[in-house]
């Protein structure tokens, strides 16, 4: 099976090290020092399901890893964000905030796909058949995803219920 990731790395004071691994075969340990988008393309001989991706980033110390400016905001970062995780042919980009990242320090975030800490981020797959866990991933997102209300995004917009588009001459 392959496996594909897009991440986005940010690499202030050096790149962060990323390890993938497939249950408890690890695929894949580096230090990516090039910013902006990499693309990893992996092969697992021995995908059993059902089963875990885990990728896990590294390599970070939060005292000098971080530049703030005098307010602490963040300018840079060493970070990685997960774009798409490819399964063969299923990509999963909106999917991926379904999964929770686990801080090094043991806290768990969710629907966060920003590793801005040492930790890991866990794609479960919950099945023996791929397919039928991803369309079981998109009932979910389309049944517990808000619907888009137009008129109340007008009136959070434009502060008004009713616009009036007659126009005068």
């Amino acid at each position: 099976m392959d496996i594909k990731l897009k991440l986005f790395i940010r690499n202030y004071n050096g790149g962060p090290g990323v390890r993938i691994s497939w249950g408890e075969q690890m695929l894949f340990d580096q230090i990516l020092a090039k910013k902006g988008l990499n693309e990893i393309s992996l092969n697992v001989d021995k995908f059993a399901l059902p089963n875990s991706l885990i990728i896990e980033m590294y390599n970070k110390d939060m005292r000098h890893d971080t530049l703030l400016d005098e307010n602490k905001n963040i300018i840079d970062d060493k970070a990685c964000y997960i774009a798409e995780v490819c399964f063969g042919d299923i990509a999963l980009t909106q999917e991926l905030f379904l999964f929770n990242f686990k801080k090094e320090s043991g806290d768990v975030s969710s629907n966060n796909v920003y590793m801005g800490f040492n930790g890991k981020f866990t794609v479960d797959i919950t099945s023996d058949n791929l397919h039928e866990w991803y369309h079981g991933l998109q009932k979910h997102l389309l049944t517990n995803t808000e619907k888009f209300d137009y008129e109340q995004f007008k009136t959070e917009i434009f502060g008004i219920n009713k616009i009036n588009y007659s126009i005068k001459y």
